[in-house]
């Protein structure tokens, strides 16, 4: 072994050896990198950002710059350049053409968007300027960007490996490019980037939610990359008219049940367009679950062009036999080329929750099971790693991340998010972080998800919206775990949705919200039924002018970012008014007029200790004329609050609760006798 002597060297009179000297200069260089990436205006941070110090100025001229796509571009190439076109029009009101290279004559800036296999004079560049690009590098779903000068003009390079990496990269040219008075300019920069997290997505109960529009084209800002086929096309109202969409299928297709085929179909064009991968999930523990029934839809979905098969047991239990079913999909699987881990699995409720348990150890002695993505619902760790690796799961544990423990709002409910208007319209929701869902992940087990799996996904939010704040949530945290921070996504989402002026203000509006709702009751997922907190009360009545400022202030931001966003916004002009400032407007209007009501439940106390203590005296008639009394006063407080609160959902059934209440004795009478059975009980 030969030792290595490093030499003395002199530095401001201080001698230090070449050793001493080396970890000094790493230490210059990665405080000089850490200094380039703070100064980077991509979200989600890049893992490679270098900045030339040098700014390329657009050309105002639509005859001298162009989005130019390869002769051979697919639809998901086609797609990115047309977000590019959108987003560089709605933020800056500039119109860029698209065109391909064979028609680029003439062009004095171009961004040259595309693959090396389907965009010759990309690939021509990429050779002469020793450019790496391939389907491997910088890996699947990554890209490049690269400023190469040509004579007499400048070209802006976004390559990828795959077309969605395209899509990615057009997103991450964008967040480059900024207005400096009336000018539109860009960093010369080189970039580098690829997900930490190879599969991110998108799986939902309500397949008509994927169809709204715009929520996609949030999917792929989002860079997420699956999605999945669920539906009820035979779903009733039953239960559901308090909670969820009719069809909201959430253990995936019933089988054996004729498909939506037009929705379906469009849902996977539109999935396509993006190129997500598309799983087709089927019930596989419901009534009518069997190997033949569960084949038969997971066949027409094949045929209908899924890329995976995702058998659900999930909450419904194991079913009648779930190792034979795993082995017809297996085989039907083989026979399409469909194995490994484009088979999924949700296990059953305890299993999905624990990782191991009959139901894995039983379905994974079915040859080719052991290679399926399996998902749990457990933050990933090394130890689950290890867990399943030991049961003989031969993948890394999927996440199956439930972001259901999110407080409820004054126009939706809480944990799973549904919208409280009759008509179903959205409700704002304030940007949530990812540690409100179950086991409320730290910073620091979100920082380190990479190392145990490679595939999150993202469930609930159950009437879909909004998909700008929750999706992108997940997405810009799974694309670079290690160097997500929350203020800087918020900051991001924020001025995709509302422009890049407005970012102070939607955080103070959203942070102000929050304020507010700390001084209600709050709704709760079974909202209608008793102790829902349905409609929302101040906790205290002597805040109610302490909310009302609040509320103010909540109106004076609104008509802030009302004023402001439609011409800095990112989504088109309906989305941002139906999903996002509508939304807010009502919010607000509600918020001032729960705050102000009188409700029955301010005096319920008082109301309820007089009429008990009657009661419990023998003095029934006393009871009654307490009741007498307050029942005019009740009554009217009902009425006004069924008026003003018109168009919320089961104000009804909290007027009717009431009405029981004052109607008769019979009500404290039953609390009387809950509270005896309940002593009894305990003794």
């Amino acid at each position: 072994m030969t030792l290595i002597r490093f030499p003395r060297v002199t530095i401001n009179n201080v001698a230090v050896y070449g050793s001493t000297l080396c970890v000094s200069l790493l230490l210059c260089v990665a405080a000089a990198m850490a200094s380039d990436m703070k100064k980077c205006p991509i979200v989600p941070t890049p893992k490679v950002y270098k900045d030339s110090g040098k700014v390329l100025e657009l050309p105002g001229s639509t005859r001298e710059i162009a989005i130019v796509l390869g002769d051979k571009c697919g639809k998901p190439e086609l797609y990115a350049a047309e977000r590019l076109q959108t987003l560089m029009y709605r933020r800056f009101r500039r119109v860029i053409p698209i065109r391909l290279e064979s028609e680029e004559a003439g062009l004095k800036h171009v961004f040259l968007l595309g693959q090396r296999s389907t965009n010759a004079w990309l690939d021509r560049l990429c050779k002469s300027a020793g450019i790496e690009l391939s389907e491997k590098s910088p890996s699947p779903d990554g890209f490049v960007i690269e400023c190469i000068d040509e004579p007499g003009r400048n070209i802006v390079l976004v390559g990828a490996g795959n077309p969605r990496g395209v899509i990615y990269g057009q997103f991450a040219l964008f967040d480059l490019i900024h207005k400096q008075r009336d000018k539109l300019m860009m960093p010369r920069v080189s970039v580098r980037d690829w997900p930490s997290i190879a599969w991110r997505g998108r799986p939902h109960s309500v397949l008509s939610h994927h169809l709204v529009p715009g929520a996609m084209d949030a999917y792929a800002w989002s860079r997420l990359n699956f999605t999945d086929v669920r539906d009820n096309p035979n779903g009733d109202d039953h239960n559901t008219r308090y909670e969820f969409n009719f069809r909201k299928a959430s253990m995936g297709l019933p089988p054996g049940v004729a498909l939506d085929r037009p929705s379906i179909s469009r849902f996977i064009e539109e999935a396509r367009r993006r190129d997500m991968f598309i799983w087709g999930t089927v019930s596989c523990s419901s009534p009518q679950s069997t190997p033949q029934t569960v084949c038969r839809t997971a066949g027409e979905l094949i045929d209908m062009g899924v890329d995976g098969l995702w058998l659900s047991y999930d909450d419904s239990g194991v079913g009648k036999d779930p190792v034979t079913i795993v082995k017809s999909v297996i085989e039907l699987g083989k026979k399409h080329s469909i194995t490994g881990d484009r088979i999924a699995v949700t296990p059953d409720e305890p299993t999905y929750k624990t990782i191991d348990g009959p139901f894995t150890r039983n379905c994974l002695k079915v040859p080719g099971f052991e290679n399926a993505k399996w998902f749990f619902t457990r933050v990933p760790c090394q130890e689950d790693v290890d867990l399943a690796s030991k049961l003989g799961i031969r993948t890394k544990p999927a996440w199956w991340h439930n972001l259901v423990e999110i407080g409820g709002g004054f126009l939706h409910n809480g944990n799973v998010v549904c919208s409280l208007f009759e008509d179903r319209r959205p409700g704002y929701l304030n940007m949530q972080p990812l540690s409100k869902g179950w086991h409320h992940p730290t910073e620091e087990q979100l920082a380190a998800v990479h190392k145990y799996t490679d595939t999150v996904m993202l469930w609930c939010i159950c009437d879909g919206w909004p998909e700008e704040y929750t999706m992108a949530a997940t997405g810009i945290w799974a694309w670079n775990p290690p160097a997500h921070d929350w203020e800087t996504t918020r900051n991001a989402i924020y001025g995709f949705v509302y422009g890049p002026s407005q970012v102070a203000t939607a955080k103070a509006f959203d942070d102000t919200l929050e304020e507010l709702k700390s001084l209600f009751h709050m709704t709760k997922w079974f909202y209608y039924k008793p102790g829902g907190n349905w409609p929302c009360c101040l906790k205290e009545v002597s805040d109610r002018r302490k909310a009302l400022d609040l509320i103010d202030k909540l109106g004076a931001m609104y008509r802030i970012l009302q004023a402001g966003a439609p011409g800095e916004s990112c989504l088109e002009s309906m989305r941002l008014q139906g999903v996002y400032l509508e939304p807010m407007r009502q919010t607000v209007i509600y918020a001032r007029k729960m705050a102000k009501l009188d409700y029955p439940e301010y005096d319920f106390d008082k109301l309820s200790n007089r009429i008990l203590r009657q009661l419990r005296a023998g003095k029934k008639d006393e009871a009654r004329k307490i009741l007498d009394q307050a029942r005019p006063r009740i009554e009217k407080q009902l009425e006004q609050v069924g008026s003003e609160l018109a168009g919320l959902r089961a104000i009804d059934l909290w007027a009717a609760r009431w009405r029981e209440r004052i109607a008769d004795t019979k009500y404290w009478e039953g609390l009387i006798a809950k509270s005896k059975k309940q002593k009894k009980k305990n003794k």
